[in-house]
């Protein structure tokens, strides 16, 4: 496993505790009664929780709460890496594998941005978005129509509507990484000033992020070191660009207000 760098109890307003660890692996927070329910019988089932919240109960085999009190039970090993071979049982090839797939995904990016494979073969008739075009003042990122506002900052739900009335919607990014890149090369991505408003929330249900015009889940991958970290009810997702680890997918206040990220698909002109 990896080793833990701190532990903090966060106790929020009439909501249950949730204990925030800290480990150069990962960062992650989850309710601490999701840790000992009936229905968390495996390892595996833990870790799906975002462990490392949760420990591995060796007697019982069962995962419980890392805390007891504000004590760290002892005697009980604290999963921290998904990765680090000690658990079979654990899905140890999961984290790898999600790895192995972004890193395939961003080639296969960079390799169709230039039209071609690298053998130089043209590969565009393969592509869905040849011959697509965007608006203007709506640019065209990755494999759709993006529009960038600066001019006005807005909170979350302003900014929902904002793309609405512009027959768009408050961006779901196929390809985060695609859009950071732009946004950094393109525009003032400064520090708290610079947030981007994007498409998700957990306004619904605490923890379950969906975006809002598709009603998907977010994939847990595509967040930032440490984030969403749930910091004084941060509850809608940003573009950040994090002093300390660049720019990220983050969470942030739904009631302040930023700039903003609209999305629509591209299309062929006719």
């Amino acid at each position: 496993g990896t080793a833990i760098i701190s532990l903090k109890l966060i106790r929020p307003w009439n909501k249950p505790p949730r204990l925030l660890v800290t480990s150069r692996a990962q960062i992650h927070s989850i309710s601490l009664w999701r840790c000992e329910t009936d229905k968390i019988t495996l390892c595996s089932d833990c870790l799906g929780l975002r462990d490392p919240y949760c420990v591995w109960d060796k007697s019982t085999h069962k995962c419980m709460a890392a805390i007891n009190g504000r004590k760290i039970l002892q005697g009980n090993e604290l999963i921290q890496s998904i990765s680090s071979g000690t658990h079979p049982e654990c899905m140890g090839e999961l984290l790898n594998k999600t790895e192995q797939e972004n890193m395939s995904r961003s080639h296969k990016s960079e390799m169709d941005s230039n039209n071609g494979t690298e053998d130089g073969e043209d590969t565009s008739s393969d592509r869905s978005d040849v011959g697509k075009v965007c608006s203007d003042p709506w640019q065209f990122v990755g494999s759709d129509c993006v529009l960038i506002v600066e001019s006005e900052l807005l909170t979350w739900p302003e900014a929902r509507d904002a793309c609405k009335h512009v027959n768009g919607y408050l961006a779901e990014p196929t390809d985060f990484q695609i859009l950071i890149n732009f946004i950094s090369e393109n525009y003032n991505f400064e520090m708290e000033s610079g947030k981007y408003l994007l498409g998700a929330s957990d306004i619904e249900i605490e923890d379950e992020w969906r975006y809002a015009a598709s009603g998907q889940l977010v994939p847990n991958h595509i967040w930032g070191f440490g984030e969403p970290n749930n910091y004084q009810e941060q509850d809608c997702m940003c573009l950040w660009n994090s002093q300390k680890y660049g720019a990220i997918v983050a969470d942030t206040w739904c009631n302040r207000q930023y700039k903003y990220v609209c999305q629509k698909g591209a299309v062929v002109p006719p």
